[in-house]
């Protein structure tokens, strides 16, 4: 296993308005809680099994950017929250690995009450992509 903290970065004051992106849809209790477990078998946080999943923060003038990209492009939708209201549901936005705007969304603690409240969030906050241009033929 990985330790996390080997791919944190400086982190910076993130405002309570920017938006906190997660690709693909739907962000349901059982896909958030398996994205969290394989992360969990794949890296430590604190010499703990880091239950998380990828998510991009950024400003919100800053949204369509992400949308646009290689990873989003491919998505027909995507979920949106801000960091107040991730903050609000108790979790942890990690800066990590190089690109400035990936983060990693840490449950601490990974229970099925959070997991579920966050799936419950992002389902009313999803939207269609506007610049899906369908699966690549990679």
């Amino acid at each position: 296993m990985r330790r996390l903290e080997e791919y944190l970065r400086v982190a910076v004051a993130v405002p309570a308005g920017w938006k906190v992106v997660i690709r693909g849809t739907p962000n349901t209790a059982a896909k958030l809680s398996s994205s969290a477990e394989r992360m969990a078998g794949q890296y430590t946080y604190r010499s703990l099994p880091c239950f998380g999943v990828t998510v991009h923060v950024v400003a919100p003038a800053d949204l369509h950017r992400v949308l646009r990209s290689q990873e989003y492009s491919t998505r027909h939708s995507y979920g949106a929250l801000t960091v107040d209201v991730v903050r609000q549901l108790g979790l942890n936005l990690l800066p990590t690995f190089s690109n400035t705007d990936h983060y990693t969304l840490v449950f601490d603690p990974y229970n099925e009450e959070q997991v579920t409240r966050l799936a419950d969030m992002l389902e009313a906050n999803t939207a269609p992509n506007p610049h899906w241009v369908g699966r690549s033929s990679r």
